[in-house]
């Protein structure tokens, strides 16, 4: 880290990268960073947001799970119905004073529960590479 990299006291994230779970990703992991290669993700924070189109073919409680390597670093349950409504269904924030260093070369990816019959879930990632 160079002087740069700090203000204050703070650390500098300079990075977001987003991904979007659909019908189509069923309940396999999508990825939403990978680092370059020998590099770790420090990350700062994250968001989970579901659409109001968002659906599943029944009443259910979705469980999406962000992943690092494997371990899970989060998790947010949200109740989704067959009916799709307006707005925004949910938008969860997660903050980490400092950031969550992960291992070096361990992509972070989210997986759903249930799959999806209509809308997305978007998963963001703010951090860097070091």
């Amino acid at each position: 880290m160079d002087s740069l990299d700090v203000i204050k006291g703070q650390l500098l994230y300079d990075t977001w990268r987003s991904a979007s779970v659909v019908a189509a990703s069923g309940t396999t992991q999508v990825a939403v960073w990978t680092p370059a290669a020998g590099k770790a993700i420090r990350m700062a924070s994250y968001s989970m947001e579901a659409g109001g189109s968002t659906i599943t073919g029944a009443n259910a409680t979705e469980i999406i799970t962000l992943l690092c390597g494997g371990i899970t670093i989060g998790i947010h349950c949200l109740r989704l119905t067959p009916s799709a409504v307006t707005g925004i269904l949910s938008n969860f924030v997660r903050e980490f004073e400092g950031g969550m260093l992960l291992p070096a070369g361990s992509a972070i990816t989210v997986q759903v529960g249930v799959a999806l019959t209509g809308g997305a879930l978007t998963v963001q990632v703010l951090g860097r590479e070091e």
